[in-house]
């Protein structure tokens, strides 16, 4: 029996998925073809009895965004519990753009799409596609929470909204400003990242260049962010107990404790020469 939604057969989700890379872009890749190659492509989708994307016949500037987007957990109100298996296997699943919608409603202002979904642990991470007056719109309001809207089965992703009150608080777009500031704040607290690495991160989050990386292009502040989760904790933040070393005369009690637990490759007697040089 042919199936009776031409979206879901393999001929047209390919078709699709090519606009998608025509448009927003999909997993980390973006192409600009002709206006010619956009309409043929846009009438073989009508052929298969699809209609095509906006984007397709009408090209813009895409501003790309990191995003946290959801994470696993037990959702009592919801009578579902997603766990980390759940998450692996909504981006194993995700083969075209998201959209993104205002409070679980669709609207005029064509925001963006979620165009890119990866796990982190127990976080699913996202690369958002915004266009440029959805970006501006975003920047001067507070609407940078987000909210994933998920089958019932959990398989996919449907959509993705900027909300006022997010089911996980932390759930929202990161961008350079105040946003890139909390995130290297959280970093720091963690130990996952020195105060003297602080600025080239901050300045490596800003850049939007694409790289080579393990056989495809990459966006530069994923890869950092990749690079700063992977990291272990420091030492220097690590909340575990260090052994207090013996007092020394040049030093107060509550210094030598603060040394011998912070600097402990560092003798105390070293330390109170450079302390009292």
């Amino acid at each position: 029996m042919m199936e009776s939604n031409p979206e879901s057969r393999p001929d047209g989700r390919e078709l699709l998925r090519v606009a998608a890379r025509w448009g927003p872009g999909l997993n980390g890749v973006q192409e600009l073809p002709d206006d010619e190659a956009r309409a043929d492509l846009a009438r073989r989708l009508e052929e298969a009895g699809l209609t095509p994307p906006g984007y397709l016949l009408r090209p813009r500037e895409w501003r790309s965004r990191e995003a946290k987007l959801f994470q696993a957990g037990d959702y009592p109100d919801k009578q579902v519990s997603v766990s980390a298996d759940d998450l692996q296997r909504l981006a194993a699943n995700f083969d075209l753009p998201v959209p993104i919608w205002v409070e679980h409603s669709s609207n005029p202002l064509e925001i963006g799409y979620v165009t890119q979904v990866r796990v982190e642990g127990e976080n699913l991470m996202g690369r958002l596609a915004l266009t440029s007056e959805a970006e501006s719109l975003i920047e001067s309001s507070s609407a940078k929470r987000l909210s994933v809207a998920l089958s019932e089965d959990l398989e996919r992703i449907t959509e993705v909204s900027l909300v006022k009150s997010p089911r996980i608080p932390d759930a929202r777009i990161f961008s350079s400003g105040p946003q890139v500031d909390e995130l290297i704040d959280s970093w720091l607290k963690a130990g996952r990242l020195l105060p003297v690495q602080a600025p080239l991160v901050r300045s490596l989050l800003s850049v939007s260049a694409r790289i080579f990386h393990e056989g495809s292009e990459a966006e530069t502040a994923g890869l950092v962010r990749r690079f700063v989760e992977l990291n272990p904790v420091h030492r220097l933040f690590d909340q575990t107990p260090a052994p207090i070393a013996s007092s020394h005369p040049d030093l107060d009690p509550e210094a030598a404790a603060f040394y011998a637990r912070h600097f402990p490759d560092l003798s105390l007697a070293e330390i109170a020469k450079r302390v009292g040089a």
